[in-house]
Formats: structure tokens, sequence, C-alpha cells
């Protein structure tokens, strides 16, 4: 099997390697050599990188991207950023949309902050044609941009209630009342994916307590019998957060 670029270099560099010394051979790497690794990283192809990861006793299925996110300059993340903006329109305009490599260019994304225009996301998340867990994906990386606010505003959450914890989360401070509200009124029983909502409901209590917007309302509404549970809950596993049970229950 032919060696990798960025292997060559690793092979070549490694003699002088010293301990703790790692992050420095990131930066002998050129676009041409991301462009390699990224390439062998989304299509599985990683036994070079394994024998580099293993040399410094970190696992790659576990150690890559919070490896990377440490130590890659901006430089090196404006290469890696090119490349996934580069495969994001590439798989897009493929006659077969390979969803497995698309999602892991969106956790790369995700995880190491990379900038996207949203407009690229949106193209993505607006559409029904794409399965719910492509579109869970991208709506976890427009939750980290306030600009997202368009994007969301355009989505009927009635209509796609899968993305309800993700709606919760972007809004929680905003429109606590209104996230609480369509909650209550669609799941009656626990939902099945219910650990996603523990966060979001948490903090959007949090923000009704602290700007008193729609208060008496909230108070107003019928809540589930499971809301009520981790209602209740939250006050034993956080005491600081009792206040919520005595406010809302």
């Amino acid at each position: 099997m032919e060696k990798s670029s960025y292997y060559v270099k690793w092979e070549s560099w490694k003699s002088n390697y010293q301990e703790g010394k790692l992050p420095g051979f990131w930066k002998e790497l050129n676009q041409d050599d991301w462009n390699v690794f990224w390439d062998d990283y989304l299509n599985d192809n990683t036994t070079w990188m394994l024998y580099i990861f293993r040399f410094n006793k970190l696992r790659i299925e576990e150690a890559i991207l919070p490896f990377f996110k440490k130590v890659l300059t901006e430089k090196e993340l404006s290469f890696v950023r090119e490349k996934m903006i580069s495969l994001f329109n590439q798989i897009l305009a493929s006659e077969v949309f390979e969803k497995d490599k698309f999602i892991r260019v969106l956790d790369i994304i995700d995880y190491l902050e990379i900038s996207i225009p949203i407009d690229l996301l949106s193209s993505v998340f607006e559409t029904q044609k794409y399965d719910q867990d492509v579109r869970i994906n991208v709506s976890l990386i427009l939750n980290q941009n306030f600009e997202s606010q368009r994007v969301w505003k355009k989505i009927d959450i009635q209509e796609n209630l899968f993305l309800l914890p993700f709606y919760m989360r972007f809004f929680e401070r905003k429109k606590p009342y209104e996230c609480l509200k369509i909650l209550c009124e669609n799941y009656k029983e626990k939902p099945e994916n219910i650990s996603q909502y523990f966060l979001p409901i948490k903090n959007c209590l949090i923000s009704l307590f602290k700007y008193q917007t729609n208060l008496e309302n909230f108070k107003k509404i019928d809540l589930p019998e499971w809301v009520r549970e981790y209602i209740e809950e939250l006050g034993v596993h956080e005491p600081h957060l009792r206040f919520l049970g005595k406010e809302f229950l």
C-alpha cells in the first residue's frame, strides 16, 4: 500500500521526536497533505493515522477531533475549513448522497467549530428530502450562530417535531414560554428521545423565572406528568434549583 504524503513526512519528522512535541509535526503539513489526511479520515482509511497516533499513545477514534481542536493553529484550521466546505458541496452535488460521509463532515465542522456559511447549512436544513439525523446534525451547527434565527423562523416546528429539542436550545432564552408550550401540547406522554429535552426544559424554566415574561401564562398550562416528574427530580439532583418546583408545580 502506498504511504500517504502526511505519513511520509511523519517518518522523516519522528526521528527528531521529543516527548510532548507531537503538535509540532502538524506544522510540517501543507494544504495538499491536509487534503489527503481528511480524505483518509472520512473514508475510514486510517492505517497511516493509526501509526502516528499509536506512537503518541492516542486512540484515533476517540482522540483525533479533541486533539486537533487543542493543537491546530488558525492557519491549519483554515485548511480544514476549505476542505470541509468543498466536501460539503461535493456531497450535495453528487447524484448519490453519501449520508455517512456527510455526517462525518458535519461532525468535524461542529466539533472544531469551523465557520461555514449559513446559506449552505440552510440548504440542507430546510429540505425535507434529507433524513432526520442529517438535519439534526446540521441544526447543532446552526445553533452555534445567532444569525441562524432567520433559518429557524422558516421552519414549521409543528411539522418537524423531531427538531424541537434543538429549537428549544436555540430559543431557550428568547422564547422559553413558546418552547415549553409547544412541548407540553405535543408530548402528553414521554417522548422516545426524552434525554434530549432535559437540558432545554431546565434552561427554559430558568429563563421564565429570571425574565418573568409570560410566567403567568405558563402556570396555566397543564403540564404532562413526565414534565412534572422531571421538575421534581431537578430539585433533588440540583438543590439550587428547588425553587423551580416551588414556582411551577
